[in-house]
């Protein structure tokens, strides 16, 4: 096993085989870098996350957002931050309790029909 194969493996167990922002099991993903390379984001254990496709590709390079007064936010850090203080998930509907979380929610279109039916599977 190659050494990106062994990281991508140790991300995704970490992870519990679920995308750390919406919770979608998974079992294939891209890498996604919390902090982007484009930001100067580094390849450390500690920049890295396991996203499903959709939220990787909502993130992109994104590491915030405007929350409901138009004040820039911080999206969701799965390595500084615990989920559960920033979100529920009620019949697989994700609520951000925060403005992390519901500026994350927003910005990741996380409640999408498909994305919950997914949840909900």
């Amino acid at each position: 096993m190659t050494g990106r194969k062994r990281l991508r493996l140790f991300v995704l167990e970490r992870a519990n085989r679920c995308c750390e922002y919406c919770r979608t099991p998974i079992e294939y993903f891209p890498l996604e870098h919390i902090v982007s390379r484009k930001l100067g984001g580094s390849d450390d254990l500690d920049n890295l996350a396991c996203a499903c496709l959709r939220c990787n590709l909502a993130k992109g390079a994104l590491i915030s957002g405007l929350d409901e007064d138009g004040n820039e936010v911080r999206l969701f850090n799965p390595r500084t931050q615990q989920w559960g203080e920033h979100f529920r998930m009620a019949h697989g509907r994700i609520e951000g309790l925060t403005g992390t979380g519901r500026v994350t929610v927003k910005v990741l279109n996380v409640n999408t029909p498909e994305r919950l039916e997914e949840r909900q599977q």
